[in-house]
């Protein structure tokens, strides 16, 4: 789908919250609608998916030096200095949540510790409860 017409085509102006969800790196048609949607006044909830395994792959790079648990700083750091920079929206708006669909589901799953995802559910209720009004 063409990117610059994404926002508009998708009605994505008529949301009360949009959530952009990244592997990895956001695209820039992820950026693109964070734009769009910070100038239509729709809060963006900024997703780092698949934590399990990028914590499960710096335990490898440490040659089992480090405890899953114990890749945890590294991973945030890391998602940090690679994504604030891309995100366009307003500082308030720039918290990333690191979450991994593993542990959502069965909490501690392999020992991968919990991140943000207990944050990422209240932030979205928060904002559910705030566009209600």
């Amino acid at each position: 789908h063409p990117s610059a017409t994404y926002f508009s085509d998708k009605k994505l102006f008529a949301y009360d919250c949009v959530v952009a969800v990244s592997s990895d790196r956001f695209l820039e048609v992820d950026v693109g609608v964070g734009k769009l949607a910070q100038e239509h006044g729709v809060p963006v909830v900024w997703v780092r998916s698949k934590a399990d395994a990028s914590l499960k792959a710096l335990k490898r790079a440490s040659c089992g030096s480090l405890t899953l648990a114990g890749c945890v700083p590294a991973l945030r750091a890391e998602v940090l200095r690679n994504t604030v920079p891309q995100i366009p929206c307003r500082t308030v708006d720039k918290e990333i949540f690191i979450v991994s669909a593993w542990t959502m589901q069965q909490e501690e799953e392999e020992g991968v510790p919990l991140m943000d995802e207990q944050k990422l559910r209240d932030a979205l209720v928060r904002k559910a409860q705030s566009a209600a009004r």
